[in-house]
Protein backbone atom coordinates (compact mmCIF):
# COMPACT_ATOMS: atom_id res chain seq x y z
CA UNK A 1 0.00 0.00 0.00
CA UNK A 2 1.37 3.41 -0.97
CA UNK A 3 0.56 6.77 0.63
CA UNK A 4 2.11 10.07 1.66
CA UNK A 5 3.46 10.31 5.23
CA UNK A 6 0.58 12.67 6.11
CA UNK A 7 -1.96 10.10 4.96
CA UNK A 8 -0.16 7.32 6.87
CA UNK A 9 -0.42 9.45 10.04
CA UNK A 10 -4.12 9.99 9.37
CA UNK A 11 -4.71 6.28 8.81
CA UNK A 12 -3.01 5.45 12.12
CA UNK A 13 -5.19 8.06 13.80
CA UNK A 14 -8.28 6.47 12.24
CA UNK A 15 -7.40 3.09 13.75
CA UNK A 16 -5.39 1.34 11.04
CA UNK A 17 -3.85 -1.89 12.40
CA UNK A 18 -0.67 -3.01 10.64
CA UNK A 19 0.05 -6.72 10.32
CA UNK A 20 3.22 -8.62 9.38
CA UNK A 21 3.55 -9.23 5.65
CA UNK A 22 2.15 -5.84 4.66
CA UNK A 23 4.52 -3.72 2.56
CA UNK A 24 4.16 0.04 3.07
CA UNK A 25 5.49 2.61 0.61
CA UNK A 26 5.84 6.22 1.80
CA UNK A 27 6.60 9.10 -0.56
CA UNK A 28 5.56 12.50 -1.82
CA UNK A 29 6.97 14.39 1.17
CA UNK A 30 9.63 13.86 3.87
CA UNK A 31 9.02 10.93 6.23
CA UNK A 32 9.53 11.86 9.88
CA UNK A 33 11.58 9.44 11.97
CA UNK A 34 8.92 9.09 14.70
CA UNK A 35 6.24 8.25 12.13
CA UNK A 36 8.57 5.68 10.56
CA UNK A 37 9.03 4.03 13.95
CA UNK A 38 5.25 3.84 14.45
CA UNK A 39 4.77 2.30 11.02
CA UNK A 40 7.51 -0.25 11.61
CA UNK A 41 5.74 -1.64 14.68
CA UNK A 42 4.39 -5.14 14.13
CA UNK A 43 7.07 -6.36 11.74
CA UNK A 44 5.82 -4.77 8.51
CA UNK A 45 8.07 -3.76 5.57
CA UNK A 46 8.46 0.02 5.15
CA UNK A 47 10.08 1.66 2.13
CA UNK A 48 10.86 5.37 1.83
CA UNK A 49 10.55 6.60 -1.77
CA UNK A 50 11.79 9.81 -3.38
CA UNK A 51 11.35 11.38 -6.78
CA UNK A 52 9.74 14.42 -8.43
CA UNK A 53 7.10 14.36 -11.16
CA UNK A 54 9.74 15.42 -13.71
CA UNK A 55 11.49 12.07 -13.30
CA UNK A 56 8.30 10.00 -13.56
CA UNK A 57 7.81 10.02 -9.79
CA UNK A 58 10.14 7.55 -8.04
CA UNK A 59 13.90 7.81 -8.47
CA UNK A 60 15.26 6.24 -5.28
CA UNK A 61 14.07 3.88 -2.56
CA UNK A 62 15.28 2.71 0.83
CA UNK A 63 13.94 -0.03 3.07
CA UNK A 64 13.82 1.33 6.61
CA UNK A 65 14.68 -0.57 9.79
CA UNK A 66 13.84 0.06 13.42
CA UNK A 67 16.39 2.39 15.01
CA UNK A 68 18.04 3.34 11.72
CA UNK A 69 17.97 6.85 10.20
CA UNK A 70 15.51 7.79 7.47
CA UNK A 71 17.31 8.37 4.15
CA UNK A 72 16.14 8.33 0.53
CA UNK A 73 18.47 5.42 -0.14
CA UNK A 74 20.01 4.76 -3.53
CA UNK A 75 18.75 5.14 -7.12
CA UNK A 76 16.42 2.63 -8.73
CA UNK A 77 17.44 0.81 -11.91
CA UNK A 78 18.35 2.93 -14.96
CA UNK A 79 18.53 6.06 -12.79
CA UNK A 80 21.49 8.17 -11.67
CA UNK A 81 21.54 10.58 -8.72
CA UNK A 82 24.29 13.21 -8.60
CA UNK A 83 24.92 15.74 -5.82
CA UNK A 84 26.45 18.77 -7.57
CA UNK A 85 27.89 22.04 -6.30
CA UNK A 86 27.15 25.52 -7.70
CA UNK A 87 29.60 24.85 -10.59
CA UNK A 88 28.00 21.50 -11.52
CA UNK A 89 30.95 19.58 -10.06
CA UNK A 90 30.39 16.39 -8.07
CA UNK A 91 30.31 16.98 -4.33
CA UNK A 92 32.53 14.84 -2.15
CA UNK A 93 30.84 12.61 0.46
CA UNK A 94 29.42 14.73 3.28
CA UNK A 95 29.34 17.93 1.20
CA UNK A 96 25.97 19.67 0.73
CA UNK A 97 24.90 20.14 -2.88
CA UNK A 98 21.88 20.12 -5.14
CA UNK A 99 20.44 16.77 -6.18
CA UNK A 100 20.36 16.17 -9.96
CA UNK A 101 18.66 13.18 -11.54
CA UNK A 102 19.49 11.40 -14.79
CA UNK A 103 18.38 8.23 -16.54
CA UNK A 104 15.44 6.70 -18.35
CA UNK A 105 12.82 8.25 -16.07
CA UNK A 106 13.38 11.86 -17.15
CA UNK A 107 10.48 13.70 -18.75
CA UNK A 108 10.98 15.43 -22.11
CA UNK A 109 10.31 18.80 -20.49
CA UNK A 110 7.47 21.20 -19.69
CA UNK A 111 4.85 21.37 -22.43
CA UNK A 112 4.89 24.76 -24.14
CA UNK A 113 7.53 26.19 -21.75
CA UNK A 114 10.92 25.94 -23.51
CA UNK A 115 12.67 28.42 -21.17
CA UNK A 116 11.61 26.52 -18.05
CA UNK A 117 12.59 23.23 -19.71
CA UNK A 118 16.05 24.57 -20.58
CA UNK A 119 16.70 25.75 -17.02
CA UNK A 120 15.57 22.50 -15.37
CA UNK A 121 16.73 19.83 -17.85
CA UNK A 122 20.39 20.44 -18.63
CA UNK A 123 23.37 18.78 -20.27
CA UNK A 124 26.08 18.32 -17.64
CA UNK A 125 29.51 16.80 -18.18
CA UNK A 126 30.43 14.31 -15.44
CA UNK A 127 33.59 12.19 -15.54
CA UNK A 128 34.11 13.13 -19.18
CA UNK A 129 30.61 12.07 -20.25
CA UNK A 130 27.61 14.22 -21.12
CA UNK A 131 24.50 13.57 -19.07
CA UNK A 132 21.00 14.98 -19.38
CA UNK A 133 20.04 15.83 -15.79
CA UNK A 134 17.02 17.27 -14.04
CA UNK A 135 17.90 19.98 -11.50
CA UNK A 136 15.59 19.15 -8.57
CA UNK A 137 16.07 22.18 -6.30
CA UNK A 138 16.51 19.74 -3.37
CA UNK A 139 19.62 19.94 -1.21
CA UNK A 140 21.25 16.63 -0.36
CA UNK A 141 24.35 14.92 1.07
CA UNK A 142 25.80 11.65 -0.16
CA UNK A 143 27.45 9.47 2.47
CA UNK A 144 30.55 7.38 1.77
CA UNK A 145 28.39 4.25 1.45
CA UNK A 146 26.23 5.89 -1.24
CA UNK A 147 23.20 6.62 0.96
CA UNK A 148 21.54 9.97 0.27
CA UNK A 149 20.18 12.37 2.87
CA UNK A 150 17.62 14.96 1.75
CA UNK A 151 17.97 18.35 3.50
CA UNK A 152 15.12 20.41 2.05
CA UNK A 153 14.48 22.88 -0.75
CA UNK A 154 17.03 25.27 -2.23
CA UNK A 155 14.39 27.87 -3.12
CA UNK A 156 11.06 29.05 -1.73
CA UNK A 157 9.15 26.00 -2.92
CA UNK A 158 8.09 23.46 -0.34
CA UNK A 159 6.15 20.21 -0.36
CA UNK A 160 3.30 19.67 2.09
CA UNK A 161 1.02 16.63 2.13
CA UNK A 162 2.22 15.77 -1.38
CA UNK A 163 1.43 19.23 -2.81
CA UNK A 164 4.07 21.54 -4.21
CA UNK A 165 3.58 25.00 -2.75
CA UNK A 166 5.24 28.23 -3.78
CA UNK A 167 5.51 30.24 -0.57
CA UNK A 168 5.71 33.43 -2.62
CA UNK A 169 2.20 32.86 -3.97
CA UNK A 170 0.73 32.80 -0.45
CA UNK A 171 2.85 35.76 0.62
CA UNK A 172 1.73 37.83 -2.39
CA UNK A 173 -1.93 37.14 -1.55
CA UNK A 174 -1.32 38.16 2.08
CA UNK A 175 0.44 41.39 1.10
CA UNK A 176 -2.41 42.29 -1.23
CA UNK A 177 -4.78 42.59 1.73
CA UNK A 178 -5.21 46.24 2.85
CA UNK A 179 -4.60 45.40 6.53
CA UNK A 180 -1.16 43.87 5.85
CA UNK A 181 2.09 45.84 5.63
CA UNK A 182 4.39 42.83 5.14
CA UNK A 183 4.04 39.05 5.38
CA UNK A 184 6.03 35.86 5.03
CA UNK A 185 5.19 32.17 5.23
CA UNK A 186 7.32 29.26 6.44
CA UNK A 187 6.99 25.53 6.92
CA UNK A 188 7.14 24.78 10.65
CA UNK A 189 6.26 21.98 13.05
CA UNK A 190 2.82 21.95 14.62
CA UNK A 191 1.94 20.93 18.15
CA UNK A 192 1.53 17.28 17.11
CA UNK A 193 4.90 17.27 15.35
CA UNK A 194 3.42 17.44 11.86
CA UNK A 195 4.42 20.00 9.23
CA UNK A 196 2.24 23.08 8.97
CA UNK A 197 2.23 26.41 7.16
CA UNK A 198 2.88 29.36 9.46
CA UNK A 199 2.13 32.95 8.49
CA UNK A 200 4.09 35.86 9.99
CA UNK A 201 2.25 39.15 9.47
CA UNK A 202 3.22 42.80 10.00
CA UNK A 203 -0.14 44.68 10.19
CA UNK A 204 -0.69 48.13 8.75
CA UNK A 205 -2.60 49.05 11.88
CA UNK A 206 -3.07 46.63 14.76
CA UNK A 207 -6.46 48.15 15.56
CA UNK A 208 -7.77 47.17 12.11
CA UNK A 209 -6.08 43.75 11.94
CA UNK A 210 -8.48 40.79 11.83
CA UNK A 211 -6.68 37.47 11.55
CA UNK A 212 -9.86 35.48 10.91
CA UNK A 213 -10.86 37.76 8.05
CA UNK A 214 -7.37 37.44 6.59
CA UNK A 215 -7.54 33.63 6.77
CA UNK A 216 -10.99 33.61 5.16
CA UNK A 217 -9.69 35.86 2.38
CA UNK A 218 -6.89 33.38 1.66
CA UNK A 219 -9.38 30.49 1.67
CA UNK A 220 -11.45 32.34 -0.96
CA UNK A 221 -8.49 32.52 -3.36
CA UNK A 222 -6.27 29.52 -2.53
CA UNK A 223 -6.83 25.79 -1.98
CA UNK A 224 -7.12 24.55 1.62
CA UNK A 225 -3.60 23.12 1.72
CA UNK A 226 -2.17 26.61 1.03
CA UNK A 227 -3.96 28.33 3.92
CA UNK A 228 -1.67 28.66 6.98
CA UNK A 229 -2.90 26.99 10.16
CA UNK A 230 -0.52 28.90 12.48
CA UNK A 231 -0.36 32.70 12.66
CA UNK A 232 1.87 35.23 14.35
CA UNK A 233 1.87 39.02 14.42
CA UNK A 234 5.42 40.45 14.30
CA UNK A 235 6.80 43.98 14.35
CA UNK A 236 9.16 43.25 11.44
CA UNK A 237 10.27 40.31 9.32
CA UNK A 238 13.83 39.00 9.85
CA UNK A 239 16.28 40.14 7.15
CA UNK A 240 19.71 39.11 5.92
CA UNK A 241 22.63 41.54 5.86
CA UNK A 242 21.71 42.62 2.31
CA UNK A 243 18.09 43.36 3.23
CA UNK A 244 16.43 40.19 1.91
CA UNK A 245 13.97 38.04 3.83
CA UNK A 246 15.92 35.69 6.09
CA UNK A 247 13.94 32.48 5.63
CA UNK A 248 16.23 30.52 7.91
CA UNK A 249 15.57 32.93 10.77
CA UNK A 250 11.88 32.98 9.87
CA UNK A 251 11.57 29.20 10.17
CA UNK A 252 13.07 29.36 13.68
CA UNK A 253 10.44 31.81 14.94
CA UNK A 254 7.63 30.43 17.04
CA UNK A 255 4.30 30.81 15.24
CA UNK A 256 1.29 30.85 17.49
CA UNK A 257 -2.26 31.90 16.94
CA UNK A 258 -3.33 34.72 19.27
CA UNK A 259 -5.01 33.47 22.43
CA UNK A 260 -8.77 32.99 22.17
CA UNK A 261 -10.94 35.74 23.60
CA UNK A 262 -11.22 35.71 27.39
CA UNK A 263 -15.03 35.81 27.27
CA UNK A 264 -16.24 32.28 26.55
CA UNK A 265 -19.44 32.07 24.54
CA UNK A 266 -21.32 28.98 25.63
CA UNK A 267 -23.04 26.61 23.18
CA UNK A 268 -26.74 26.88 22.55
CA UNK A 269 -28.78 24.06 21.06
CA UNK A 270 -28.13 20.35 20.75
CA UNK A 271 -25.73 20.48 17.79
CA UNK A 272 -23.50 23.18 19.26
CA UNK A 273 -23.39 21.39 22.61
CA UNK A 274 -22.29 18.09 21.07
CA UNK A 275 -19.75 19.79 18.82
CA UNK A 276 -18.28 21.83 21.69
CA UNK A 277 -17.72 18.69 23.76
CA UNK A 278 -15.87 16.92 20.93
CA UNK A 279 -14.05 20.13 19.99
CA UNK A 280 -12.68 20.55 23.52
CA UNK A 281 -11.63 16.90 23.85
CA UNK A 282 -9.76 16.68 20.54
CA UNK A 283 -8.14 20.12 20.68
CA UNK A 284 -7.32 19.99 24.38
CA UNK A 285 -9.37 23.09 25.21
CA UNK A 286 -11.22 22.76 28.51
CA UNK A 287 -13.97 25.27 27.71
CA UNK A 288 -13.93 26.28 24.03
CA UNK A 289 -15.91 29.30 22.99
CA UNK A 290 -18.30 28.47 20.16
CA UNK A 291 -17.00 31.46 18.20
CA UNK A 292 -13.27 30.65 18.54
CA UNK A 293 -11.90 29.39 15.23
CA UNK A 294 -9.39 26.68 14.50
CA UNK A 295 -7.07 29.41 13.25
CA UNK A 296 -7.24 31.12 16.65
CA UNK A 297 -6.59 27.82 18.42
CA UNK A 298 -3.55 27.10 16.22
CA UNK A 299 -4.72 23.68 15.04
CA UNK A 300 -2.64 21.96 12.34
CA UNK A 301 -3.93 19.84 9.45
CA UNK A 302 -3.64 16.57 11.36
CA UNK A 303 -5.62 18.10 14.23
CA UNK A 304 -8.36 19.07 11.80
CA UNK A 305 -8.46 15.52 10.45
CA UNK A 306 -8.67 14.14 13.99
CA UNK A 307 -11.53 16.48 14.70
CA UNK A 308 -13.36 15.45 11.51
CA UNK A 309 -12.80 11.77 12.31
CA UNK A 310 -14.25 12.15 15.81
CA UNK A 311 -17.24 14.08 14.48
CA UNK A 312 -17.91 11.35 11.92
CA UNK A 313 -17.67 8.74 14.69
CA UNK A 314 -20.28 10.71 16.62
CA UNK A 315 -22.66 10.50 13.66
CA UNK A 316 -22.16 13.93 12.11
CA UNK A 317 -22.27 13.85 8.29
CA UNK A 318 -19.20 16.00 7.58
CA UNK A 319 -15.79 15.83 5.93
CA UNK A 320 -12.51 17.51 6.80
CA UNK A 321 -13.16 20.15 4.13
CA UNK A 322 -16.40 21.08 5.93
CA UNK A 323 -14.37 21.78 9.07
CA UNK A 324 -11.91 23.93 7.08
CA UNK A 325 -14.79 25.91 5.59
CA UNK A 326 -16.61 26.30 8.93
CA UNK A 327 -13.79 26.58 11.47
CA UNK A 328 -15.79 27.39 14.63
CA UNK A 329 -18.32 25.37 16.62
CA UNK A 330 -21.08 27.85 15.77
CA UNK A 331 -20.29 27.97 12.04
CA UNK A 332 -20.00 24.18 11.76
CA UNK A 333 -23.21 23.63 13.73
CA UNK A 334 -25.07 25.96 11.40
CA UNK A 335 -23.64 24.12 8.39
CA UNK A 336 -24.64 20.72 9.81
CA UNK A 337 -28.16 21.84 10.72
CA UNK A 338 -28.73 23.43 7.30
CA UNK A 339 -27.50 20.31 5.46
CA UNK A 340 -29.37 17.69 7.50
CA UNK A 341 -32.41 17.20 5.23
CA UNK A 342 -30.33 16.69 2.08
CA UNK A 343 -27.18 14.94 3.32
CA UNK A 344 -26.84 11.20 2.55
CA UNK A 345 -25.47 9.14 5.42
CA UNK A 346 -21.76 8.42 5.09
CA UNK A 347 -20.21 5.17 6.34
CA UNK A 348 -18.61 5.36 9.78
CA UNK A 349 -14.90 4.83 10.30
CA UNK A 350 -15.98 2.07 12.69
CA UNK A 351 -17.53 0.23 9.75
CA UNK A 352 -14.13 0.02 8.08
CA UNK A 353 -12.16 -0.89 11.19
CA UNK A 354 -14.71 -3.53 12.15
CA UNK A 355 -14.49 -5.08 8.68
CA UNK A 356 -10.70 -4.97 8.83
CA UNK A 357 -10.50 -6.61 12.22
CA UNK A 358 -13.02 -9.38 11.66
CA UNK A 359 -12.17 -10.06 8.03
CA UNK A 360 -15.88 -9.92 7.05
Amino acid sequence: MQATPTLWAMLLEAGLSLKPGLKLLAGGEPLAADLAERLLEGGIDLWNMYGPTETTIWSSVQQLRVGQPVTIGTPIANTQLHVLDAHDQLCVPGQVGELNIGGDGLALGYLGQPDLTASAFRDVKIAGQHNRLYKTGDLAIREADGQLWLLGRRDGQIKLRGFRIELGEIEARLRAHPSVSAAAVALTKGGSGTDQLAAFVVPQNMADYDQNALARNLADHLPDYMVPTAWSVVEALPQTANGKLDRKALASLRAEAPAPKQAVERPSGETETKLAEIWGTVLGVETPSVTDTLFQLGTDSLGIFRLAARLMEAGFEIEARDVFANPSVRALAAHIDAAKPNTPKRPSLKDFTRTRRTGT
